[in-house]
């Protein structure tokens, strides 16, 4: 897995360009890429479209809470004055993908509402440019704290020098763009320093102007910016140890083991002798351990196709998924 970690959390960076710290691989350009397997009898490993929604239901944004000191409210009507009050006062066309109310990790007699926004200029609109209303529903309510700024809404700057006093970088920067976030000098899994800078804005407008410009200027000097991603979820079959489809969807009739890579039809029956072998790369690992050579090649193929789709379209907002194709969670 390719990390990025700042000084206070761990991040997960992917970028397409060239740095020489361990901190990320050069992905191949080619999105048709299938990953060789030393086994014919496994799934292909070849991207396809169950792989690429699976991933990208990682993208989701995170949802804005709002906290109510009632046991249960009324969250259609709720989200319709909502819906309402940001298109007549704000002149907004709030879009939403879903919401629900819970009352889980809130004290007795209260509930919390969460919405889930649809696109980047949503998530923008409800974290900094709303003017909230007191009520909504006939409701008061609160907002306990605000989301985490999703990878949507940020960037890598490359190529910042070692030299490069970060704090002046830093001011520099919030001066140029008033609706920066957050700043993050992001450093390798042994805690060293890397060329690279993330940097997270409230604004949707201001993140995109300065992608498709492809360049940010800071202190006079111009530095290429790149699209943040983080790592792609892999999808791996519990049935076949396949990758890129669900158990539901595997067309094997047996099981394989995660662990000796032997097929088998009566769990009961069978017994690993004790030797662990991979069934994509022969090694002594198991067949779903994420430090597989075939499978890390695998994640670098998807996120590959991940990027090439989203640096035209702006995938994660256009090609929106659709809840009912992932099962609730238990």
């Amino acid at each position: 897995m390719l990390f990025g970690l700042s000084m206070a959390k761990t991040v997960q960076p992917i970028a397409c360009h060239h740095d020489e710290s361990p901190l990320l691989q050069q992905i191949n350009d080619d999105t048709n890429t299938q990953t060789k397997s030393t086994s014919p009898n496994i799934p292909s490993t070849k991207v396809i479209d169950e792989a690429k929604r699976y991933a990208q239901s990682c993208y989701l944004f995170p949802p804005f809470i709002l906290h109510f000191k009632r046991f249960k409210i009324n969250d259609k009507a709720t989200i319709d004055e909502l819906l309402n009050y940001s298109k007549v006062n704000c002149s907004f066309d709030l879009e939403l993908a879903d919401f629900r109310s819970s009352s889980i990790r809130s004290n007795d007699n209260e509930c919390n509402l969460h919405i889930f926004v649809k696109n980047s200029l949503s998530f923008s609109f409800l974290y900094s440019n709303i003017k909230w209303t007191d009520k909504l529903g006939g409701e008061v309510f609160t907002i306990d704290r605000q989301p985490a700024i999703p990878p949507q809404l940020a960037l890598i700057i490359t190529n910042v020098s070692y030299k490069t006093n970060l704090n002046e970088f830093e001011n520099d920067l919030k001066v140029r763009y008033e609706n920066i976030a957050k700043f993050i000098h992001l450093k390798n899994r042994n805690q060293f320093d890397t060329k690279l800078v993330e940097v997270e804005f409230s604004s949707s407008k201001t993140c995109d102007d300065v992608l498709i410009n492809g360049s940010i200027m800071v202190n006079y000097i111009k530095y290429d910016v790149k699209e943040f991603l983080p790592v792609a979820t892999i999808l791996i079959c519990s049935n076949c140890m396949g990758l890129g489809h669900f158990r539901k969807q595997c067309k094997q009739s047996d099981i394989t083991s995660k662990i000796c890579g032997k097929r088998y039809q009566d769990p009961n029956k069978h017994c690993c002798q004790g030797m662990v072998k991979c069934i994509h790369c022969g090694g002594d690992h198991n067949s779903n351990d994420l430090k597989c050579k075939v499978i890390k090649q695998y994640r670098a193929n998807l996120t590959s196709t991940l990027l090439s789709s989203s640096s035209s379209s702006r995938t994660f907002d256009k090609h929106l998924k659709s809840w009912s194709d992932f099962p609730p969670l238990p």
